[in-house]
């Protein structure tokens, strides 16, 4: 069997057997000759380089695997298609010949619009500003002084008559009561209140509650009974 040195000169012995192929291990990853040429075209740029040793091998019914050491392990990467889903991989070939064989059409240029002047306002005239009436002048009575007040003579202040002065008596002053002294009073003794001893009233006995749900003893403070979760009503 023939070995290969790229995936191109691989596909081209397999493609005068083979149109079509899917990739191994998947249904429905279809080829064409199409396809695989662009795929072809990546690996010679070194994207699928093989390692060293390695090589394309072309089965007689158009398979194409990669192998190593003289053929003793083959891994098929391309199986041919067969029956109808050949037939319509083949088909899809002819149509993507057919439309890159068809010359692209030349880009039309797209017209440009003319920028059109901007209308022009007509002129029209304009009315001459007119003057602005005058007030007629009127005379101004003079202005009339303000009559001042008549002031009225203001009479003359007479000095305050001086007091004669008369020698007073010396002050006599009266005779104080001779004040005996008073005996201070004693205090009366009162008699010391007797303590009571308080009564001591017995202890009561702390009141125990139950529960109304199961009948469980209450703690005093309980909210909750610890036997059922039942609210404690207060």
């Amino acid at each position: 069997m023939k070995h290969y040195k790229n995936l191109m000169s691989a596909l081209g012995d397999a493609m005068p057997v083979c149109l079509a192929w899917r990739l191994n291990g998947s249904e429905d990853n279809f080829f064409n000759a199409r396809d695989l040429f662009a795929f072809a075209l990546a690996d010679d740029k070194g994207e699928g380089a093989l390692k060293e040793g390695q090589f394309y091998l072309v089965s007689a019914e158009g398979a194409i695997g990669i192998a190593s050491g003289y053929e003793y392990f083959v891994r098929w990467l391309f199986i041919p298609l067969e029956g109808d889903v050949y037939e319509r991989e083949v088909l899809r070939l002819k149509a993507e010949l057919e439309r890159d064989a068809q010359p692209e059409p030349a880009p039309q240029p797209v017209p440009q619009p003319v920028p059109q002047p901007a209308p022009q306002p007509a002129w029209e005239p304009q009315p001459a500003p007119q003057p602005a009436p005058q007030a007629a002048w009127e005379p101004q009575p003079a202005p009339q002084p303000t009559p001042q007040p008549v002031r009225e003579p203001q009479p003359t202040p007479q000095p305050a008559p001086q007091a004669t002065w008369e020698p007073q008596p010396a002050f006599q002053s009266a005779p104080q009561p001779v004040r005996e002294p008073q005996s201070a009073p004693q205090p009366t003794p009162q008699p010391v209140p007797q303590q009571q001893p308080a009564p001591q009233s017995a202890p009561q006995p702390p009141k125990v509650r139950f529960c109304r749900n199961c009948g469980a003893p209450l703690s005093p403070n309980a909210k909750f009974c610890s036997g059922c979760g039942n609210p404690i009503a207060k």
